[in-house]
């Protein structure tokens, strides 16, 4: 959120993907190396608090969008480029119309900077011809020209030059900038006339950029900005000018440096900023020997720190230095993903685990402040630990505990917090106190971005955020980033090569603790990417892990059974994965139904023998949480591996197929995913010991109840003979009810609203006479089983066995327990009731219809998806339809 007194706006994903650009492309077109650093470090901290500037950023960006593809028809400013220029500008002028204070001096001088540039650029041509001169006259051709009296206004109200002001800094560059060749328009009645006239020789830049030159690396930085190492990396690509050695041993000479200040020390001026390891050396940005609040180098760092760093340079020039791991901003789909470049590795420091923050809040926490009682945020703690560890085993038992956690992170404690007072029952209806511990979950998320180095509680507590967030598609870029950052992705093997293992948890070290931790983490973490990246229907943005090494991890003295359910999702995430590449190749039908599908049905059906054998060896009640969450993970990769099988099919299967062999099995299979789907449903519906957890379920385990169920009624829709209607709309009112337990309204809307639609549509599609025939024929075999039904258009008539689908491999009636299961616990009114329900509901004429048209992918529903992204069920909606 973007905000001040005058007014505020949110910076949604298209937004922080402009301003991710401006930072790493847009502003190195039009500054110079320093006043470049400058626009993408301290100009972007100060627009997070000032929409008129954050608005004029994005003008500017979106402009030079539009110039990177323009064409004849998108050569007039488009939407974006008009809506943030007209906002910044009518903030602007509202800031200007009432007394200026401090610290708005700076905002309102690179306003007006980057307006004087937007007003130049902004030109709605798509060739040479369409524009000034060249076009035909218009009085309005040189009203840019008046944006220098206005800058020059803003100039003397500002004073960029003061000593306080970060532009001070820059007084070198704007006097360079004065002393290059100047542009003077001399206008006359008959035209208009440019005159260049070259004063001084203009400011040269090394050929390579900074982190090139440090390497000793070829650079094309000459040719483009960034260069391709920083841009693959993700780092600011820098290009410094040359100075002469009169000026170079002068600067070095100097023990202080003027500088930019602040009339208040913010707390971003101790985060690091959005500097890279490369732009912080100190062969090219000397380090004060001591942090003043004014007179301070614009490269000095915090004395904490400070010491940090030159350990690290030092162990870098010894050849101890190892590249920074990190994704390039082109690869992430990052929630803010303008602070990417915040999150950096230092060069090799293992210092994560800080014990105290040396940026606490010196306001204190929500406890201290009063936000929530020191009683009651014990008992939150205690409650949203001991629930989401089931799902997320992110927290070490004996270690972080309530007093631990709150003095070790506060950002991570607030989380916390927050997050409990979303899922306790009893404090959904606190919607002031939710909206208090979430603004301050955000603020001290923000100041965390910038500590260094980054700690390991703030990886968990992102973790925590974007797990239970109903959009985490556009966060896991993030933790991804900051985890890499950390250095997490080498605990494992870290771990692995120890020699000289602890013999239990009595004898470990300290250090040992540390490395465990980290691994949790770090899984914990894969497992989120691997949740995202499967529902979304991308690759994993990280590479597999070998199986022997997860399993050789559960073997550590100090892992806990908790780390069985991490291991097994990633297991399962990878199968899944590999069968999907074995049907994307296969070649025919037949292979699929022959071959590769009951191959991948065997190879899951002993995933799930062997953990259930692993937990149950553990001492895991058969109808325990762990067990039954076993069940469903491996019914819906059933699911999963049934849907991309079809939506092969589809594609090897000619649109005009006669082949009767051809057509039973893909009926065959489309039967065999109605059985499963409908055991699914049955099993969410029978095991409590799931259900009874899914107040503190993450948004991925939500959300696939929530697609499994929407699907279900998609097929009813398209092929109502094929599925039991009133059973099907039995199970899915009551997993709606269920839904409303997590703190995901929006899910759970969208879901009422598929049910409550399908209800009134299939009782307005049945006669009025209840001795109808042409209703399904309840089949009294039990749940999970596909009943027959009667009519000349059923394609289920008299239809005949399976064939190879029979077979118990990949069957989930014989795989998993049946729904008679002793160890079930039937909830009153269950499925039993079906056939004797009151009379379905007419559809009303004003009944909110759900988005299921055959033109429309399941996950639009939801809106959850990114453009050009997709779910495994988009096959459904390209299926032929009924005549």
């Amino acid at each position: 959120m973007v905000g001040d007194g005058y007014g505020s706006f949110p910076l949604d994903p298209d937004n922080l993907a402009r301003l991710d650009r401006f930072q790493h492309r847009t502003v190195a077109t039009f500054a110079t190396a320093r006043i470049c650093e400058l626009y993408q470090n301290d100009v972007i901290k100060i627009a997070l608090a000032q929409p008129f500037l954050m608005h004029i950023i994005l003008t500017l960006t979106a402009t030079h969008d539009r110039y990177l593809s323009i064409t004849p028809e998108n050569a007039k400013r488009s939407m974006v480029e008009a809506y943030h220029w007209s906002k910044g500008a009518a903030l602007l002028n509202q800031k200007l119309s009432s007394p200026i204070l401090p610290q708005d001096r700076d905002a309102l001088w690179a306003t007006a900077a980057m307006l004087g540039i937007t007003s130049v650029t902004s030109i709605e041509a798509s060739n040479p011809r369409e524009a000034w001169p060249l076009k035909p006259y218009d009085p309005n051709d040189l009203d840019w020209l008046d944006m220098s009296q206005g800058k020059e206004a803003i100039w003397n109200v500002s004073d960029p030059l003061r000593p306080d002001s970060i532009f001070h800094a820059m007084a070198s560059e704007y006097r360079a900038l004065n002393d290059s060749p100047r542009l003077y328009a001399i206008m006359s009645e008959r035209g208009s006339e440019i005159v260049f006239r070259a004063e001084n020789i203009p400011v040269r830049f090394f050929k390579a950029c900074r982190w090139c030159r440090r390497q000793k690396m070829r650079c094309d930085a000459r040719n483009q900005v960034p260069c391709f190492r920083c841009r693959s990396t993700g780092r600011d690509c820098i290009l410094d000018p040359i100075e002469d050695n009169r000026r170079r041993n002068e600067r070095r000479r100097k023990t202080t440096t003027p500088a930019r200040g602040s009339a208040v020390t913010s707390p971003l001026d101790q985060r690091s900023g959005f500097h890279t390891p490369a732009s912080r050396d100190q062969d090219y940005s000397p380090v004060a020997g001591q942090d003043t609040s004014f007179d301070t180098s614009i490269d000095s760092f915090p004395e904490s720190s400070l010491g940090r760093v030159r350990r690290s340079q030092t162990a870098d020039h010894h050849g101890h230095g190892h590249e920074s791991q990190q994704l390039s901003p082109n690869d992430m789909i990052a929630p803010v993903s303008a602070v990417h470049s915040m999150s950096v590795n230092l060069l090799g420091t293992d210092e994560i685990f800080m014990e105290h923050s040396s940026n606490g809040d010196p306001r204190g926490d929500i406890v201290v402040r009063g936000i929530v009682s020191e009683e009651q945020a014990r008992v939150m703690y205690e409650r949203f630990t001991g629930g989401s560890k089931n799902f997320l085993p992110v927290f070490d038992p004996i270690r972080d505990t309530f007093d631990s956690i709150r003095s070790r992170s506060l950002f991570c404690f607030t989380v916390i917090i927050y997050l409990a007072s979303r899922a306790v029952v009893d404090l959904r209806s606190d919607t002031h106190m939710q909206r208090v511990l979430q603004d301050e979950a955000q603020r001290l998320a923000e100041d965390s971005f910038f500590e260094r180095p980054t700690k390991l509680e703030t990886v968990q507590g992102m973790i925590l955020l974007a797990a239970y967030s109903e959009k985490t598609w556009f966060s896991t870029a993030l933790i991804l980033r900051t985890a890499l950052d950390s250095g997490l992705e080498k605990s494992l093997d870290k771990l692995l090569s120890q020699e000289n293992l602890p013999r239990s948890s009595l004898s470990a070290s300290m250090a040992d603790r540390q490395l465990v931790w980290q691994v949790r983490t770090w899984l914990i973490s894969f497992t989120l990417e691997l949740d995202v990246a499967s529902g979304t229907g991308r690759k994993s943005r990280i590479g597999e892990v070998d199986i022997m090494k997860l399993r050789k991890f559960l073997d550590y003295p100090l892992s806990l059974p908790c780390d069985m359910r991490t291991v097994c999702i990633i297991e399962l995430h990878q199968l899944r994965g590999h069968s999907r590449i074995i049907l994307d190749s296969a070649g025919t039908v037949q292979d699929i139904v022959s071959t590769e599908l009951p191959a991948i049905m065997t190879r899951l059906q002993n995933w799930w023998a062997t953990w259930d054998e692993i937990h149950c060896n553990n001492g895991f009640h058969s109808g325990a949480f762990q067990r039954s969450s076993l069940k469903l993970m491996v019914t819906y990769a059933r699911i999963f591996v049934l849907c991309a099988s079809l939506a092969r099919i589809q594609k090897l299967q000619p649109a005009n197929s006669e082949s009767e062999i051809t057509d039973q099995n893909v009926l065959n299979l489309w039967q065999s995913l109605v059985t499963t789907i409908m055991d699914q449903l049955a099993f969410l519906i029978n095991w409590p010991s799931y259900r009874c957890q899914l107040p503190w379920a993450p948004t991925y385990p939500a959300l696939t109840i929530a697609f499994v169920t929407t699907f279900a009624l998609r097929i009813a829709r398209w092929r109502p003979n094929w599925i039991d209607q009133d059973l099907l709309l039995d199970r899915a009112e009551k997993i709606c009810d269920f839904l409303k337990q997590p703190p995901y309204p929006d899910i759970h809307r969208t879901v009422s609203i598929f049910v409550n639609y399908a209800r009134a549509l299939i009782a307005s599609q049945r006669p009025q006479s209840n001795d109808s025939t042409e209703g399904p024929n309840v089949s009294e075999q039990g749940d999970g089983h596909v009943p027959s039904y009667r009519g000349p258009d059923s394609p289920m008539q008299n239809a005949p066995p399976l064939g190879p689908l029979d077979d118990h491999r990949y069957r989930p009636g014989t795989a998993l327990p049946s729904d008679k299961d002793p160890s079930m616990a039937t909830i009153p009114g269950s499925d039993a009731a079906a056939t004797t329900r009151p009379p379905l509901p007419r559809l009303p004429d004003t009944m909110e219809a759900p988005n299921w048209t055959m033109s429309n992918s399941i996950a639009d529903s939801f809106g959850l998806f990114e453009e050009g992204q997709n779910d495994i069920f988009d096959f459904l909606p390209m299926m032929p339809s009924l005549p």
